[in-house]
């Protein structure tokens, strides 16, 4: 505006503006034309604001999908890309990101987590150790395959899941807005969990959100499928090199 008043060219600036009846961000265009009198001065201004909501988005998931299969594809050692991948989801997606895994007992095992608030981790530290099995989401989700979704998580809500009054108030801490859960599938089996929850941002998440997510699920399943398969073709190669080897070892003893 302050370079277009002088000069008398149009502007467009795109923005971020709250608004809706859940009170949620969405991106904007605004389009200023300057209308002339005869002589040329300036006497108004016509203006625009269009909603270009979905496009913007539309943008930043493909960016954000190839920055992700990038980043999976970098190495074969998925537990030190998976670190790395919470922290791209954050802020691209929502202000807090965990990964767990199954181990070998199967038992769930958060191998990464990110906030976009570092002293949040510290209190989600507490809240995971003080109450570690409050996760009966994960557990349902490890037993169906099927991801979950709550648009807008009311006080109501952490009242109920909450065990005591000192859970309830480090719940209310984090100042959760939204949350989803989509499942890791390897051959078909849910091996492991991506959770996504908003905070500060106010993003109430959608149907796309989880869309966005559980193919974020497909690949990180498809990365580790992958390198198991990588293992195995490695320790078949290994048993079939030593097969090889006794059985020159054999055949030299016997001539």
């Amino acid at each position: 505006w302050t370079k277009s008043v002088p000069s008398g060219q149009s502007y467009p600036v795109e923005y971020r503006y709250l608004c809706g009846s859940d009170w949620s961000f969405r991106w904007f265009l605004a389009r200023g034309v300057r209308v002339a009198d005869s002589e040329g001065r300036i006497v108004r201004w016509i203006g625009s604001c269009t909603d270009i909501d979905d496009h913007k988005r539309s943008e930043e998931t493909h960016r954000f999908l190839a920055e992700a299969g990038a980043l999976l594809a970098s190495s074969l050692d998925y537990r030190r890309t998976l670190p790395a991948l919470a922290h791209l989801a954050v802020p691209h997606m929502a202000d807090w990101c965990s990964i767990q895994l199954l181990d070998s007992n199967g038992n769930l095992e958060r191998v990464a987590v990110s906030h976009a608030d570092p002293q949040r981790l510290d209190l989600i530290r507490e809240i995971e150790q003080q109450y570690p099995d409050e996760n009966d989401a994960a557990r349902r989700i490890i037993h169906t395959g099927t991801s979950e979704c709550v648009h807008d998580i009311t006080d109501d809500m952490l009242a109920v899941s909450s065990r005591d009054r000192h859970h309830l108030e480090l719940l209310r801490l984090l100042g959760l807005r939204s949350w989803m859960a989509v499942p890791i599938k390897v051959d078909q089996r849910t091996t492991g969990i991506i959770s996504l929850a908003s905070s500060e941002s106010g993003r109430l998440f959608e149907q796309r959100d989880v869309d966005i997510a559980e193919e974020i699920g497909r690949r990180v399943g498809n990365t580790i499928d992958n390198v198991q398969l990588f293992e195995m073709t490695l320790q078949e190669r290994r048993r079939a090199e030593e097969a090889s080897r006794a059985k020159d070892e054999l055949l030299g003893v016997t001539s």
